[in-house]
This record gives structure tokens, sequence and C-alpha cells, in this order.
């Protein structure tokens, strides 16, 4: 597991880039199709579809590693769809 929550040498900027992927590769691993927009000026982190049902945008708010679960835990908001 990586737990960059531990990790003073990382940015904030980088640990959010971090946990935005390790949370787009479990989407997809559920069977969603992840789609990201273009730039860090946006409301929305990820965009996530799967067949029949509606899109639906999340910002990652935050984001660290539960040792004795070994899993993360991750924060997100829901935008509109």
């Amino acid at each position: 597991m990586i737990d960059v929550a531990t990790r003073p040498e990382l940015s904030s900027c980088r640990k959010g880039d971090i946990a935005e992927t390790l949370f787009a590769a479990n989407a997809m691993v559920m069977d969603f199709s992840v789609f990201t927009p273009k730039g860090h000026a946006q409301a929305e982190d990820l965009c996530l579809v799967r067949s029949g049902c509606r899109p639906i945008t999340v910002q990652l708010k935050t984001a660290k590693f539960e040792s004795d679960r070994s899993s993360y835990s991750i924060n997100v908001g829901r935008g509109r769809s």
C-alpha cells in the first residue's frame, strides 16, 4: 500500500494527484469509465460513467491510509450530474 499521508516531502498537490489516481483505478475496477477534466481550476476532479447510469462527477477532498484496515479512507464530494 502507498501511505502518502505520512510523506511530508510530498506537496499537498502531489498527494492529491496520487489520491485521484488511486480513486480512479478503484472506480475502473468497479466497471466505471473514468474521465478527467483538463487543468486544476475545474470544480470536479473526475467524472464516472457506467452503462445505463447517469454520469457522476466527483471532487476528491482528502485521503488517508487506514493502517489497521490496510485501506484508504477517501472523502469525496459529489457534483451535479
